[in-house]
């Protein structure tokens, strides 16, 4: 309700108190555990980062006192003593002193802050100038070092404060111009360039930075949002799409605004999907996600270390491919930031009919204005369109409206069996948690089984490539029976595409008239071949019905005769290299043939061997990955995309089957010793034939394995990070 006409929040000194009466039992002492929950709880107003940055500035002035002034350092600065230093609440850091706040110098202060404007000079004598949030941060520290030390500044202060730094703003932007700042806003990156990144970060085996690049595109979001989010943010949406939700934001430290991201799959391009970036990285993670729900940071780290990784690796990334990157940005200015940036340039011009600016300023956690934030919210409608808009789906074409791949029935049995198979750590870590991600988990599988040739096809070009980690890649029989239950139609669980302005609708129906036309213009372009066809047949019947022989009879009789001799001269035919059987006899997979690789399968260097030359032990493998490739082996398909080959099971491969010297070293030092140590698990009976061993033993005989390992090097568990071991790692612990 408005009050005085006026809506809002009261503040403390405009509500109705009464402070002449005692505070009852005031001076009783509140026992220490509940004093630290209460230090604990409003601790949380502030994180201990920008908390340590104040204090430092403070402790940079007053250390400047001492150098330039020192009368003033001795009668405004004073000591601490111990029980103020170990103060949680007044968190003086590592600061020994601290000013005095009650009748502090403002002009010197504003004589520090003209100092340290002058950031550097250049080699022609021209000043640069420090950025102005810079400058500001000081003032800040300082009016929260008075908060804390419960001391009052005058008026004269704040006034003679405010207008230096609105002075000195005015300065920093007129020195902007000029080129004297040192401060570089990232370029934003668009829409072709995103592209290449994903692209570039595939094929580069950074499935991080891919995963994390479309993570800050579809939800225009800041790195440091991304770093945090976990299970509990994300859910499946109303139809076609995954809804996002932070927890909090820069600007919304207590959640109270965040708004619902819907995000979309891109069935076309299989490098720009989220949702198959999104399955492969779950599907490559599952040690580590067992024991946590946060998508990114390692069990153990502090929040924020993901978000440092990936900016540093998406500059090297842009850095490496720098003769194609610099035509799209200033290389110097690439910086996570212009994905942000970039999305929300996106987002407002890739259609003459773009969505709202309300929408995408939701999105982006962006203000419109204290008014036009009260009376303009989220809508659903808005927020949809906007999600397909940074799907890179093309909003003038009919397949704006397309569906991402799912479930024809997402309880079928095979289906759960291929969750288990693919997610299996996850799904049980998590299936009894208030952020149960089995349908997420179900909807992910479904765009993995449908860009698996593509997966494939990947891992056939980058035989070490993070994709043949993928459970689900190398159980062919099981993936060949998921990919007859993936639809892109819509049924009773994905029932419609949401988010489709109305003229992708008309475009349909349009297309569909087209369509009519093309068929029409056909029928009758061929009218005058078909009835010259029908005459042509006519004459032939009535020559071959009076036994008589022309030209087109005789062709007819002649190409069936050699059809027929073909077709026993191939059924007698032995092809001497090719074991297997007959291609038409063997499981197809995509369009590909799959086979078992015999011992002397591949030939090379003038030798017969068991594994293709190519052959190269994924970079990446966790310990759960390494194991079940441990036990089966993994796949191997041709360059060409048409075999595909499953190879021997690891723990059989030995130095002759390894044609390198860098292979053979890979194999003894850093896969061998940790498996080797987990076969060694009493109670483990390993099955000689691979086809004996099914999903449930692989997960039962990792469990007993892991235990026996647990127990063997158990100093390496005590360490939360332990899950997140990749395999190359293990070798210098055991």
């Amino acid at each position: 309700m408005a009050r005085g006409g006026r809506g809002g929040r009261l503040h403390a000194h405009q509500r109705d108190v009464d402070d002449s009466v005692d505070i009852i039992n005031a001076d009783i002492i509140i026992d220490a555990e509940h004093a630290d929950d209460i230090i604990a709880t409003e601790q949380s107003a502030m994180n201990d980062k920008t908390r340590k940055e104040y204090r430092n500035r403070i402790q940079r002035y007053y250390k400047w006192l001492e150098v330039n002034y020192p009368q003033a350092y001795n009668d405004g600065t004073r000591e601490l003593s111990a029980e103020e230093r170990n103060d949680k609440v007044k968190f003086h850091h590592t600061n020994k002193r601290d000013l005095i706040y009650r009748g502090l110098n403002v002009g010197l202060v504003k004589a520090y802050l003209s100092a340290k404007k002058h950031k550097s000079t250049t080699a022609d004598g021209h000043t640069i100038l420090a950025s102005f949030s810079d400058i500001k941060k000081y003032y800040d520290a300082i009016k929260w070092g008075a908060l804390r030390a419960e001391q009052q500044l005058t008026s004269s202060f704040y006034q003679q404060m405010d207008v230096f730094i609105k002075s000195y703003q005015k300065e920093h932007k007129q020195a902007q111009k000029e080129g004297r700042t040192d401060e570089q806003d990232c370029d934003p990156i668009t829409s072709t360039l995103f592209r290449l990144i994903c692209m570039w970060a595939v094929e580069d085996m950074n499935i991080f930075v891919w995963v994390f690049s479309l993570c800050m595109w579809h939800l225009m979001a800041r790195s440091i949002s991304v770093d945090s989010l976990s299970f509990h943010n994300i859910k499946p949406g109303t139809s076609d799409s995954i809804k996002f939700k932070y927890d909090e934001t820069k600007a919304d430290k207590t959640g109270e605004f965040t708004q619902e991201k819907n995000c979309y799959a891109n069935p076309l391009e299989p490098h720009l999907c989220f949702f198959l970036a999104l399955g492969v990285w779950l599907s490559t993670c599952g040690d580590k996600l067992a024991s946590t729900e946060k998508f990114f940071i390692n069990p153990g780290s502090n929040n924020g270390t993901a978000s440092q990784r990936y900016c540093s690796q998406l500059c090297e990334l842009v850095m490496r491919h720098f003769e194609v990157a610099r035509n799209h940005i200033r290389v110097g200015r690439a910086g996570a930031h212009g994905l942000r940036k970039g999305a929300g340039s996106a987002a407002s011009s890739a259609t003459t009919d773009p969505p709202s600016f309300v929408s995408v300023a939701a999105r982006g956690e962006w203000s419109i204005g204290k008014v036009l934030d009260v009376y303009f919210k989220f809508a659903m409608g808005g927020d949809q369109y906007l999600g397909r808009i940074l799907a890179l789906l093309d909003p003038n074409e009919t397949t704006f409206a397309i569906l991402p791949p799912h479930w024809i029935n997402p309880i079928d049995s095979l289906v759960l069996k291929g969750i288990a198979v693919n997610f299996g750590k996850i799904a049980t870590a998590h299936c009894d948690t208030n952020h149960d991600p089995s349908g997420l988990l179900s909807l992910l599988l479904a765009s993995i089984v449908y860009h698996s040739d593509w997966l494939k096809s990947i891992c056939a070009k980058y035989p070490s490539h993070p994709f043949h980690l993928i459970p689900i890649l190398n159980n062919n029989e099981l993936l060949l029976e998921l990919k007859k239950l993936v639809t892109l139609e819509p049924n009773d669980h994905v029932p419609m595409a949401t988010g489709i302005p109305a003229h992708v609708s008309h475009n349909k129906k349009l297309d569909q008239i087209m369509a009519k036309c093309d068929a029409t213009h056909d029928m009758v372009s061929g009218f005058k071949d078909d009835i010259r066809t029908h005459i042509f047949q006519a004459v032939d019947e009535k020559v071959a019905g009076e036994g008589g022989v022309n030209h087109s009879i005789l062709q007819v009789s002649l190409e069936g005769l050699k059809n027929e001799i073909l077709a026993r001269l191939e059924s007698v035919t032995f092809n001497s290299r090719d074991r297997i059987g007959p291609a038409e006899d063997l499981p197809q997979v995509g369009g590909a043939v799959f086979a078992v690789a015999s011992p002397h399968q591949f030939v090379y260097g003038g030798k017969f061997w068991c594994l293709p030359e190519a052959f190269q032990f994924p970079v990446g493998a966790t310990r759960q990955s390494g194991w079940r490739m441990w036990l089966t082996g993994s796949s191997f398909m041709d360059p060409d995309g048409t075999k595909e080959w499953r190879l021997k099971p690891f723990r059989l491969i030995n130095g002759k089957d390894l044609h390198s010297t860098a292979l053979k070293n890979m194999h003894k030092i850093q896969w061998k010793p940790i498996f080797s140590m987990m076969e060694e698990a009493p109670n483990l009976n390993i099955p000689p034939k691979v086809e004996n061993i099914d999903d449930e033993f692989i997960r039962a005989s990792y469990d007993i394995a892991t235990e026996y390992l647990r127990s063997r090097v158990s100093y390496i568990f005590a360490d939360p990070r332990s899950n997140a071991r990749v395999v190359h790692s293990w070798y210098v612990v055991v």
